[in-house]
């Protein structure tokens, strides 16, 4: 019954099509006249195409009454579809070109208003000193406003540029900026910048360069974080649950103390990452690159490290109940014990030096299948 439905389903949906199609059917009245007269011909007595008639008429009265004219609609129709789809495609370019000019003339009025706030802030700290303006609250009130304007207009590598220039001119620390919330950071350079205690939730900071920028204790929740280069970045006691961190580049850089709940670290490379006593409950691992990463006193509760490669990890007093361990690389792992997985699922799947595998055998525990 199923399958006489689909059958169904699929006639109707291909009469749908050409009903939308005029040059489909006649090309199907074209197809079956000509069918029709040719089996005509095969079975009549009279193989004389001149002296031919069916239906009282001779075949030629036939080809100029009703073939020529629907090989001529044929033809017709036809040359308008090409006209109408370079019609189209010639609305496609200009719409096209529309837009590049559109998304251009908002750059440069992005690029105009940075450049106006820029000369701005530039003569306010020509005849203002920066410790003048965190006394005068007035100003700092001034400043901190058009900034938050300016940061919801401009894009993500100007975010950037701002706020490089309201770091290292002290003024972001004066007029106080700590809430980033939702903020368009995509792409931008944030390197060697002090961003400890931020909000930076739902922040879009995909493939933003973070090279040894500080997060300590900043609000990462559900921001976006993949692609982005994280070497030598410090995440120490920054909340990132929920956070993507997909694809990450990273190596050096620290997580020790953050709570990393029901993100996404797939596929990134974490190889030497410090992630010691790092809260991971549910997060997604799959693929990623563990190698040589401080995972000590970590909790990797109900973590999927499918495929993870955990090679010379340290795993000291590690937290692994109820992981995911299918097909995980723990060869070589540091402090790794057969009660660190006693929990975990899927460990016969996990891949292990010959020391480990002994001690499996000769143990008592009775580990989650």
């Amino acid at each position: 019954m199923r399958r006489e439905s689909k059958m169904i389903y699929n006639a109707k949906l291909n009469l749908a099509r050409l009903s939308k199609n005029p040059l489909s059917w006649i090309l199907i009245v074209f197809l079956g006249l000509v069918f029709a007269l040719a089996i005509h011909v095969i079975i009549s007595e009279d193989k004389d195409l001149t002296k031919m008639r069916w239906a009282g008429q001779s075949l030629w009265n036939w080809l100029y009454l009703v073939l020529i004219p629907v090989l001529l609609s044929f033809i017709g129709l036809f040359v308008q579809q090409i006209e109408e789809a370079r019609s189209e495609k010639e609305k496609e370019i200009e719409r096209t070109r529309s837009e590049k000019e559109a998304e251009l003339a908002q750059d440069l009025n992005r690029q105009e208003a940075l450049k106006d706030y820029l000369d701005q802030i530039m003569l306010l700290l020509m005849r203002e000193n920066t410790p003048e303006i965190e006394k005068n609250k007035a100003v700092r009130g001034v400043i901190l406003a058009r900034s938050l304007v300016l940061l919801k207009y401009l894009d993500g590598i100007q975010n950037g540029l701002l706020l490089r220039f309201l770091y290292n001119s002290n003024l972001m620390k004066s007029i106080q900026l700590h809430d980033l919330r939702e903020i368009d950071l995509i792409e931008a350079d944030l390197s060697d910048l002090d961003f400890s205690g931020l909000d930076l939730r739902k922040a879009k900071l995909h493939k933003a360069l973070l090279v040894e920028t500080n997060l300590q204790k900043a609000n990462l929740i559900r921001a976006d974080l993949s692609g982005a280069n994280l070497k030598g970045a410090d995440f120490s006691n920054a909340t990132l649950i929920k956070a993507d961190l997909r694809k990450i580049e990273s190596s050096g850089f620290r997580f020790d103390e953050s709570k990393l709940v029901e993100g996404s670290f797939r596929e990134a490379n974490l190889s030497g990452a410090n992630l010691s006593n790092a809260h991971l409950q549910s997060f997604d691992l799959r693929h990623a690159n563990l190698s040589g990463a401080d995972l000590s006193g970590a909790d990797l509760s109900g973590v999927n490290l499918s495929s993870a490669d955990l090679r010379r990890a340290d795993l000291k007093s590690v937290n692994l109940s109820g992981a995911n361990l299918n097909n995980t690389d723990f060869r070589d792992a540091k402090n790794l014990k057969p009660d660190s997985f006693k929990d975990a699922s899927s460990w016969e799947t996990a891949i292990y030096d010959e020391g480990i595998c002994e001690q499996i055998q000769s143990s008592e525990f009775n580990p989650v299948k």
